[in-house]
């Protein structure tokens, strides 16, 4: 009946212009005749071309015409006094009650203008002033606000299903799946409008509140868990909240924090900890741009100017999308593996042509300057953070900093877990694998080396299942199974870079350790004790032992032995011959990196060998170099990061040039001093029997012609082996010989 009644109504009417004072509310004015002719008392709506308008009755519009602002005839493709059919329209009572609009906004006549307009202050003032008003998509109309005459472009509605207006709250009775997208609705009092800057418009638009579609930062099916990295829950916590965290949020809501987004996080830490794959990871995650990935090298470029053009050419699209859209941009990421080839400290690379320079200086451009990019996150990655320019690292710039360390054992597990999975589904795995057991077995490995052990272990069950004296038979896969004992091999194949160097330690004490005696009993029990406190004080993380003695006293195969016997994840040998023909400058560094190895471990040992040689000491003049020494009163003094452990054993024969180095005494940089003393008659004949290469009757007496004042246990087990070459057990009379052959 409804309709039958509107076609009675339809009305034949003439398109005009109306009036200046009526251009900015978005109705359509009839002479009130025409509009009587209608239906229309109090008001009501007309449709023309499937667009809805509120009608108003008003005398000074012609008999016979309808007047439309210009931004309506362009909208409707209406030229003036061009006939139309102007039907009465009657909203229907569910599903067209808006709760949300978008609109894109820009000046009527286009300018330049760089007063801000608040975005969330235009969407409260619209959503106010056309109350009842029904929008379509893609219609544009006409609004003044804070001086400026703007146009609007309808670019989303959603609209409540169901019957009724919404509730007084606007929002809580609305569940999931209430709200829908919609081709046409009504804004009531509790509509949200969203207003972002439309392609190309000038507007200086601030406080922009970002659409539904374009806050879908992260993919649907994004979770954690799936994220297939192991071993680093915390640092991707951390990466989380402080670089992504702000971004799901409007940016309306930074802006009233007075906050502006993070622009960079740096990543740094040893080789094959998972640096790369978190970067790789958190491109995968997200939904809107690919991230540029680059390695630091590619910018560098031959051509004058062209270094610093590669790094605009990175950031260009990002520029244009923000100079466009402003905060409503998508989130551009670039990632610069190996960041340190192109931000070194500026200043430094005397004598070539300063690119270095500006290539950082490019860079800080556009992360911090004048005209600095709010859509941008730049992600760092390096394994020495300490080339890196400082201006680069401080808050505003790369100011996430987020140290990818070795996985302890929980996160180790989680490695496993990952690289075994298709083993494990395939039926590949055997079920007495242990995982938890491997990851105790496999400490201080970075993630890179336990999927190296994974697949030594997969390349043994490879080798068990083929036919050497045919290799191209093909064979039955089905019967591949890793087992535990493939794994142990491995692990024992592929070595960590941060662990321990078990065959320099095992040349250090290649007789082993002979106890011969109450006093090395005492001495060892001291360095166990050394050893606990280190492991088990909160208060000491790092102790220093000086073992000092007279040449063959036994330090080296003695520092060694405790180092082996603490069973800490890493322990690094540093000794002189480690650094053979090497410059002070390379030495410096090799002594460093030790120490910033050590620290990446929960529980390290260094052991310094023969100090007075790392420091080249020489009788003559004296001389030493002063540049190793520094180094070394700076490191064994150093401090541990908070939560690691350092044990410190250093080696000397000659403590009085230590103290005069301040190395050690009162004034020395070591915790305490322990003398490993030489062997006296007694501990000669304890050790002569555990060696069991002497006769029995003859043990004493070949003790008894060592000197009283005592003699080196290395220069003993010598004596000993050249005595060994008579080929019968050792008598007094061949012992004494050896010892004068040996000029003891």
């Amino acid at each position: 009946v409804q309709s039958v009644q509107m076609a009675q109504r339809n009305l034949q009417l003439t398109a005009s212009a109306v009036s200046r004072g009526f251009t900015g509310t978005n109705c359509v004015y009839l002479f009130p005749e025409d509009y009587a002719k209608l239906g229309f008392q109090d008001g009501g709506y007309v449709q023309i071309k499937s667009m809805n308008f509120i009608a108003k009755p008003e005398p000074t519009v012609a008999p016979g015409s309808i007047a439309f602002n210009l931004i309506q005839r362009k909208t409707l493709t209406l030229g003036l006094s061009e006939p139309l059919t102007v039907t009465p329209w009657f909203p229907p009572n569910d599903n067209i009650h808006l709760t949300r609009m978008g609109a894109e906004v820009d000046f009527a006549v286009k300018k330049q203008v760089q007063d801000p307009i608040d975005a969330e202050a235009l969407g409260k003032h619209v959503a106010n002033m056309f109350k009842t008003h029904v929008f379509v998509m893609g219609q544009d109309f006409l609004i003044d606000f804070s001086g400026h005459n703007l146009t609007l472009r309808v670019t989303e509605l959603e609209v409540k299903k169901g019957v009724g207006a919404l509730t007084a709250d606007g929002h809580k009775d609305l569940k999931e799946g209430d709200v829908s997208a919609a081709p046409y609705g009504m804004l009531g009092p509790f509509s949200l409008v969203s207003v972002a800057k439309g392609s190309g418009s000038a507007v200086n638009l601030v406080n922009v509140q970002k659409s539904s579609s374009s806050s879908k930062m992260f993919r649907p099916d994004f979770s954690f868990s799936k994220m297939g990295i192991g071993g680093l829950d915390h640092e991707i916590g951390d990466i989380f909240r402080r670089a992504f965290a702000s971004r799901v949020y409007p940016a309306s809501v930074l802006a009233k924090m007075g906050l502006m987004h993070v622009r960079g996080v740096l990543l740094f830490g040893a080789p094959g900890c998972g640096k790369t794959l978190i970067a790789r990871k958190i491109g995968k995650m997200l939904v809107d741009k690919e991230p540029k990935v680059v390695n630091g090298p590619e910018i560098l470029s031959k051509f004058v100017g062209q270094s610093e053009e590669n790094v605009r050419k990175l950031f260009a699209e990002a520029k244009a999308e923000q100079a466009a859209r402003g905060d409503e941009s998508e989130l551009h990421v670039i990632i610069f593996d190996e960041i340190d080839a192109i931000c070194k400290q500026r200043g430094t690379n005397r004598g070539d042509t300063g690119v270095g320079d500006s290539v950082v200086n490019q860079l800080l451009s556009y992360i911090d300057g004048v005209d600095a990019l709010n859509n941008i996150l730049v992600i760092g990655m390096t394994n020495r953070k300490d080339m890196l320019d400082e201006a680069l690292l401080r808050p505003g710039r790369l100011e996430v900093h987020v140290e990818i360390g070795l996985p302890d054992e929980t996160g180790r597990v989680q490695i496993l877990s990952i690289h075994t999975a298709g083993m494990r589904s395939g039926g590949y795995l055997d079920p007495a694998v242990s995982i938890e057991e491997l990851a105790k077995l496999t400490k201080n490995y970075t993630g890179a080396e336990i999927e190296g052990v994974c697949k030594a272990a997969a390349s043994y069950a490879f080798e068990r299942n083929i036919d050497k004296s045919a290799m191209n038979r093909p064979t039955d896969h089905l019967n591949i199974r890793v087992m535990m004992d493939d794994f142990t091999r491995a692990i024992n194949e592929v070595k960590p870079a941060f662990g321990v160097s078990t065959d320099e330690l095992d040349l250090c004490m290649p007789n082993g350790m002979i106890e011969y005696g109450p006093r090395f009993h005492a001495l060892l029990e001291t360095g166990r004790k050394f050893i606990a406190q280190v492991r088990e004080s909160d208060n000491t993380p790092l102790v220093s032992i000086l073992l000092e003695g007279l040449p063959s006293a036994g330090k080296t195969a003695l520092a060694a032995h405790l180092a082996h016997e603490a069973e800490y994840p890493y322990i690094k040998l540093v000794s002189p011959e480690s650094l053979v023909n090497q410059s002070e400058s390379a030495k410096c560094y090799r002594l460093t990196k030790a120490f910033e190895d050590a620290y990446r471990s929960p529980l390290s040992v260094v052991v310094l060998d023969n100090i007075e040689r790392l420091v080249g000491y020489v009788k003559i003049g004296p001389h030493f170099s002063n540049e190793i020494l520094q180094n070394l009163l700076v490191l064994i003094k150093k401090r541990p990061p908070k939560g690691h452990r350092l044990l410190i054993i250093g080696t000397t024969s000659n403590l009085r040039v230590l103290e005069q180095l301040e190395l050690a005494g009162d004034r020395g940089c070591f915790t305490t001093t322990l003398q490993v003393p030489l062997l006296n008659q007694d501990e000669c004949a304890q050790v002569m029997k555990k060696l069991g290469a002497f006769d029995p009757g003859a043990v004493r007496d070949c003790a008894d012609a060592v000197d009283e004042g005592g003699i080196g246990i290395k220069n003993l087990l010598m004596v000993t082996e050249m005595a060994k070459q008579s080929g019968t057990k050792i008598t007094h009379e061949v012992f004494v010989d050896s010892l004068r052959s040996y000029g003891l």
